[in-house]
């Protein structure tokens, strides 16, 4: 270690752990105070001598004190103190792992009375370090620095609070690398010469700021507002250049003040985030965010125009993880003209909420509180994404089809995740195999290039068959063959999937009818070539779920049949079982040829309309054809029932059955088979007929048919009608054949 005097310099070389070095040299002045521990040497230096350090001093501030005596009159005479080394003060004290700072003044350089209060106390020149962690400094004028000034849980003393400490820049390169940590009882001044920009002052958890700045950036972070006693946190004092103080994690809105309508700057508030985005469990997250801020109409450029901030700041990041780490402008100063204007970038709430998303997560609001003290911190708790099926986002991306809701969904979130821009919702939504897409269309594509698209409102999938659900307030289309298995709704209307229908069994040449009770409509009626018959239909197009269905078969020499079933959601299918006629059969007459009636549907009515005599067994020929017909089948089905050979009767509660005559003549039945109505009673002839002549029918009384010896039937001789007349005799109760 070493000091060196030569005329009123005094110069410090080497490494000095004390100051010790100073006693006895010309224009220093010693005092001790205490004993033992408590010693405390106090290092006076006049006012006609100055200290320069060019090596490394340190100064403990409990034990020593340097006090600088300014000398009268303009600074550039002469400086009580220039760091070309280092000058380093600790105040720390750390007891059972504690550390707390001492409140000794460890450096003096208070000035006279007269001194200007810009004029400097200490210089600090390129490469040098002036560092005070712990204590006090007590300083009149100003500190010149173009090194680094670390000022750090300290207390800093002014001569007078209206003037306080003064920092400027020193020669070039000005003005860099000052550091404010600590509880300061005085007004801070800080002043650059016009020109340099390039500096940046860091100030953190500092009270009592008044600042002035002329051509340079400056950062303040942690800036504590609540004790400054200005009526202003910073003063704009340039007149030819722009000057912008940037704030950071203030605990209240900045005031600002011109120095007159020719100077002015940029000040600008902004809240930092170092946020670890978590799921539930605390697992640090892969994810997205996205945020804008609000336009209140107070936007401008800058004095001297030389920022624009009009445009919106935009706040994003693609699949980010971990943390979320960004600074969140949320004020702009600007004092113009002397009016000062404040351009709130915040909602009503003063927040600028921002968006976060996850692939395996929902959408999670974050809406964090931007004027406060410090980085923000706390963690965002993000919820899982219960729709989504397949967690590997990698995966997802490499569908090259998308044939299910589910994977529609994953793809589609993924899509969002990379591409996100702040949606409150995912792009469609899902509902166990629906699909609610919104008011997008949507397009399915077996031949897309891509297994998904969004190009503006056109959402766009690659699937040859979607098999599922979907809902939109847009449309929904399919191209290059693509097929929908699925209920569609979209601004159309909605379109079920084709449902089967399967009837098997059938007699081939049959005539089908199919009629939907619930709804009282005939759906088909046509003759079935084959002996399947298989169709299908959209659900609600002559079917719904739930509808009971009626099928009617009818063929000339088979018996009529009907069957029910109850449409499901897949359609229904019905198993005939057409027995043959044995009574059509045995008449013997092709009810093709018989030509002497026709149906009269509007009067229930069977006409006779070729004049002649006929039989029964025609007209049931002819009925057993008619009912093959379009309208037969439709109106007349289960009409008749042929009891047997001689006795038919007219179901009336299904058609309630008249013959009629339109011919110009009476004409009669010629063969003994009974035609009857099941009422009992009643002739079964309109009467009076369409014509006025007469019909005659055999409907009274029931037509006995005797057995042979065999057990068939033949023609009735006299050994057959004994026969029958013997059974009623002894049997009253039963007649052959009666149904």
């Amino acid at each position: 270690m070493s000091f060196s005097q030569t005329g009123s310099v005094i110069t410090q070389t080497g490494t000095d752990g004390n100051l010790a070095g100073l006693s006895g040299l010309t224009g220093v002045t010693t005092q001790v105070s205490g004993t033992g521990s408590a010693q405390h040497t106090t290092y006076y230096v006049d006012s006609t001598t100055s200290l320069q350090v060019d090596g490394s001093i340190d100064i403990a501030a409990d034990s020593e004190k340097l006090s600088l005596a300014h000398p009268y009159g303009n600074s550039s005479n002469q400086i009580p103190l220039t760091i070309n080394g280092s000058v380093t003060v600790d105040g720390t004290n750390t007891q059972n792992g504690r550390t707390s700072y001492s409140r000794m003044v460890a450096i003096d350089a208070t000035s006279p009375s007269g001194v200007w209060w810009r004029d400097n106390s200490i210089l600090i020149n390129s490469g040098g370090t002036f560092t005070l962690n712990g204590g006090a400094i007590r300083i009149g004028s100003g500190v010149s620095n173009s090194g680094q000034l670390t000022l750090k849980n300290c207390l800093i003393y002014a001569m007078a609070s209206s003037t306080g400490i003064v920092i400027r820049s020193g020669s070039n390169p000005l003005y860099r690398n000052v550091e404010i940590n600590g509880e300061l009882n005085s007004p801070v001044y800080i002043s650059a010469s016009s020109g340099f920009s390039e500096a940046t002052i860091t100030l953190n958890n500092a009270f009592y700021y008044t600042e002035t700045a002329q051509g340079t950036d400056i950062n303040f972070i942690d800036y504590d507002i609540a004790n400054n006693i200005s009526s202003y946190d910073i003063n704009f004092e340039n007149q030819t250049q722009m000057c912008v103080v940037n704030f950071y994690n203030t605990n209240n809105r900045m005031r600002v003040r011109q120095q007159n309508a020719n100077r002015g700057g940029y000040g600008k508030c902004f809240k930092e985030f170092n946020v670890p985005v978590e799921d539930l469990n605390g697992t640090a997250l892969e994810f997205s965010y996205y945020g804008k801020d609000f336009n209140n109409g107070s936007r401008m450029v800058s004095f001297l125009n030389a920022y624009d901030d009009t445009a919106d700041k935009i706040y994003s990041g693609i699949n980010q993880t971990g943390n979320f780490t960004d600074s969140i402008l949320w004020e702009i100063l600007i004092p113009k003209n002397s009016v000062k204007t404040s351009d709130d970038r915040t909602n009503a709430n003063d927040k600028i909420p921002i968006n976060f998303i996850g692939y395996g997560q929902s959408i999670t609001p974050y809406t964090p509180t931007l004027i406060s003290l410090s980085e923000e911190t706390n963690p965002i708790k993000m919820s899982p994404d219960l729709l989504i099926t397949v967690s590997n986002k990698s995966t997802v991306d490499a569908y090259t089809t998308l044939e299910t809701p589910t994977k529609f969904y994953d793809r589609a979130k993924s899509y969002l995740v990379t591409n996100y821009a702040g949606e409150l919702s995912t792009l469609v939504s899902r509902s166990g195999n629906q699909i609610d897409a919104g008011a997008y269309n949507v397009t399915i594509d077996a031949t897309a290039p891509s297994a998904f698209d969004l190009t503006g409102n056109l959402i766009t999938i690659k699937a040859s068959t979607f098999t599922g659900d979907m809902v939109t307030t847009g449309l929904i289309t399919l191209a290059n063959g693509a097929i929908f298995d699925g209920v569609r709704t979209d601004a159309n209307g909605t379109v079920y999937p084709d449902q089967p229908i399967s009837i098997t069994n059938i007699s081939a040449g049959s005539r089908m009818r199919i009629y939907n009770v619930t709804t009282g409509v005939e759906t088909v009626n046509t003759v079935v070539s084959g002996t399947s018959y298989t169709s299908s239909y959209q659900e609600g197009t002559g079917y719904n779920d739930g509808d009971t269905v009626r099928v009617y078969l009818t063929k000339l020499g088979k018996e009529e049949w009907v069957g029910d079933v109850i449409d499901t959601s897949n359609g229904f299918s019905v198993l005939a079982a057409q027995d043959d006629d044995d009574v059509y059969t045995a008449l013997g007459i092709d009810g093709t040829t018989v030509t002497k009636f026709q149906a009269d549907y509007v009067n229930n009515e069977v006409d006779l309309v070729i004049g002649a005599d006929w039989t029964m067994a025609e007209l049931y020929a002819w009925w057993a054809n008619n009912l093959t017909t379009e309208d037969g089948i439709r109106n007349f089905f289960g009409g008749i029932t042929a009891i047997d050979q001689a006795n038919f009767r007219i179901n009336t509660s299904i058609v309630d059955l008249y013959l009629d005559n339109t011919t110009n003549a009476s004409y009669k039945q010629t063969d003994n088979r009974r035609f009857f109505r099941d009422t009992g009673t009643g002739y079964p002839v309109r009467n009076p007929t369409t014509s006025g002549y007469g019909l005659d029918v055999v409907w009274r009384n029931t037509i006995l048919i005797a057995q042979t010896e065999a057990g068939g039937t033949s023609d009735l001789n006299f050994y057959d009608v004994k026969r029958a007349v013997k059974q009623v005799i002894t049997n009253p109760k039963y007649i052959k054949g009666q149904k």
